[in-house]
């Protein structure tokens, strides 16, 4: 058999080197330091604001608009599912029906972001563009789980939407026809001469053919119907960085007693980060044929683990079977470890050892 050295599955990049007499199969295995599929779904925490006033969400969040890079802010809109009369002239009515529509709704909104939405929509005191913070340039702002409404502030008051296909709380559209939608407002975001809380109010209808989204017409305040509702303005962190692993050898030959031999695993952030970054390093011994770093059941020690970070022959605290946790270095591309394989007279052979690298949790 030929020396080799080939990484298989994206995603889950996995090295593997076999020595030539006798055979240790060496195999890495490295988890990508992103978030995992669980993390990537948790809801994030609207507890405190960036100092722009915006809240940060994962970069792989399963209501990021996609495309969107790190860093990039939007704002999402949905209508409710659940409707409601307009008589009463509290903006603060609306916005906790709308609050409670989106707690209740999709997974990825937690309740502390869900009580941040806003009604888009005006009483005789309050316009629908203060209510919700939509003056300015702006974010565009996206249907939740859905395509772009709008560029900016401007473009979502200027009479059409880029998209009409309403979502709502869950993400999901809600009618193939019109839908009127209580707004109380003109098509700038100011308040209309019929208010939420008038005789009869103003409404916007969404998702039929010439429709205008904030006035389309009046409906008795009696009448339920549904509610704009606005989030807060996220923003996407900075995508996490992936790795990529390389050997500095393809192939080693165990040695006789005291003749060991090693191979330095390479691997190399794409990009640095300012701060250290936790990880874990396991030694999967359920998974190895070759015994790690002690002799075992009869068996001589054949591989170990030393030389984290500096190429130094410091032996890596780790232990059979276990996970350790280290800090990646902030400021860094580019680290290594040495697997020394060790050398006896007992005859063996081909062997397995596995490593596993993976991002910790937090």
């Amino acid at each position: 058999m030929y020396p080799v050295a080939r990484r298989m599955r994206r995603g889950l990049p996995r090295i593997a080197v076999w020595d030539l007499f006798p055979a240790l199969f060496i195999v890495p295995w490295l988890a990508l330091l992103a978030p995992n599929a669980a993390e990537a779904q948790t809801a994030p925490v609207c507890t405190s604001a960036n100092d722009d006033g915006s809240y940060t969400v994962p970069f792989n969040w399963a209501l990021k608009p996609s495309g969107l890079a790190g860093n990039t802010k939007f704002r999402l809109l949905f209508v409710t599912s659940t409707r409601r009369n307009a008589v009463p002239t509290n903006i603060a009515t609306y916005n906790t029906f709308v609050q409670t529509s989106a707690k209740a709704g999709h997974s990825a909104i937690s309740d502390s972001c869900g009580n941040l939405f806003k009604m888009l929509g005006s009483t005789s005191t309050v316009d629908a563009r203060d209510n919700t913070l939509t003056t300015g340039t702006g974010e565009a702002i996206y249907w939740l789980n859905g395509a772009k409404a709008a560029d900016n502030y401007a473009d979502f008051y200027d009479g059409s939407w880029d998209s009409q296909v309403e979502r709502n709380e869950q993400g999901t559209t809600i009618s193939s026809f019109a839908v009127a939608v209580w707004t109380g407002s003109n098509t700038n975001g100011t308040k209309s001469s019929q208010p939420l809380g008038h005789g009869s109010t103003s409404v916007g209808a969404v998702g039929g053919s010439g429709t205008v989204p904030l006035s389309f017409g009046t409906r008795l305040s009696s009448m339920t119907l549904r509610l704009y509702a606005l989030s807060p303005i996220f923003k996407v962190e900075q995508q996490p960085p992936t790795l990529s692993i390389d050997l500095s050898q393809a192939s080693i030959t165990e040695g006789d007693s005291g003749q060991d031999r090693s191979t330095v695993i390479n691997y190399r952030m794409s990009k640095g980060h300012s701060a250290q970054f936790p990880f874990l390093a396991c030694v999967d011994t359920a998974s190895s044929t070759a015994t790690f770093r002690t002799t075992s059941g009869g068996k001589a020690a054949d591989w170990n683990l030393v030389t984290f970070v500096n190429y130094d022959n410091v032996v890596l605290n780790a232990e059979s079977g276990k996970c350790r946790l280290y800090n990646y270095p902030g400021n860094t591309t580019n680290q290594k470890y040495r697997l020394s394989v060790l050398g006896d007279t007992t005859a063996e052979g081909n062997e397995t050892a596995v490593v596993t690298i993976k991002r910790a949790s937090g």
